[in-house]
């Protein structure tokens, strides 16, 4: 069964691009790849994301709400 929309919060490009955000691929090692999975989802997707996150950066959220088809970034002053 196929969600009727996602909600991702904080939601990071890759385990390695948080390290080294500078990166133009992703290693063969890296986990949790989002950033080649979010251009398959099929529904509304929500991708909150605090503007001063000291862990992922909000340009994380803001490329991933790029890449999903439906996506739209809500950026929290957090």
């Amino acid at each position: 069964r196929k969600p009727n929309a996602i909600v991702l919060q904080s939601p990071l490009m890759s385990a390695v691009r948080v390290v080294f955000p500078r990166l133009f691929t992703v290693p063969l090692t890296d986990i949790m790849v989002n950033i080649n999975k979010v251009s398959h989802f099929e529904c509304p997707t929500l991708i909150m994301h605090g503007t001063v996150d000291e862990v992922i950066h909000v340009d994380h959220g803001k490329r991933l709400a790029q890449l999903v088809p439906e996506g739209r970034l809500f950026a929290l002053e957090l």
